[in-house]
């Protein structure tokens, strides 16, 4: 059975450590059916995580924990995760 990544993480900085090698990494990650194979997915998956709970979410709610990561020097396109973010979520404005 495949771990949660991030519901496994005991810290942010271990999350922008597997961002960082997630490509180098012969781990594979899951969340759900997802395959968390790029910085860009665990980056959306980190991001919707801290959303996911919300009544509505708008890109910029997103946006903010993308921005998070980057602040810690995680290296990954906020845009494409953005965009992945938001195929988790069904509540998210589109």
């Amino acid at each position: 059975m495949a771990a949660d990544f991030i519901k496994d993480a005991n810290s942010i900085e271990q999350i922008v450590d597997g961002i960082n090698t997630t490509e180098a990494s012969s781990e594979v990650k899951y969340f759900g059916e997802y395959k968390l194979d790029s910085g860009e997915k665990l980056a959306a998956h980190y991001a919707y995580e801290q959303v996911a709970n919300y009544e509505h979410i708008s890109d910029d709610e997103i946006k903010t924990h993308l921005q998070e990561l980057k602040s810690k020097d995680a290296h990954f396109d906020m845009n494409e995760s953005l965009q992945i973010a938001k195929q988790f979520c069904s509540k998210c404005e589109t």
